[in-house]
């Protein structure tokens, strides 16, 4: 929890920035945008509530993993319970 309200101070656009809803995220997965068009920053939250794998949704190609819930830096897929930041 510690990284994860580090990132939130370090980056305006988790606090300050805007809010979009990512469509097509996928069964038991709920995926978001947060923009800072002033700092031109733009990172994609993506949490997995469900029990199996599920695909990361469109939106997050050519995104790299900012912070993972799993604490690791290599997801392609986002694993039961798993959260992650990329931008």
């Amino acid at each position: 929890h510690k990284a994860l309200l580090a990132l939130r101070r370090a980056e305006p656009a988790l606090s300050v920035g805007c809010y979009a809803p990512v469509e097509g995220a996928g069964e038991d997965v709920l995926a978001f945008e947060r923009r800072d068009d002033a700092a031109g920053r733009r990172l994609l939250v993506a949490l997995n509530f469900g029990d199996q794998e599920r695909e990361l949704p469109r939106a997050a190609s050519g995104l790299r993993v900012v912070l993972s819930t799993r604490m690791d830096d290599g997801a392609v897929r986002l694993r039961p319970d798993e959260g992650v930041v990329l931008g």
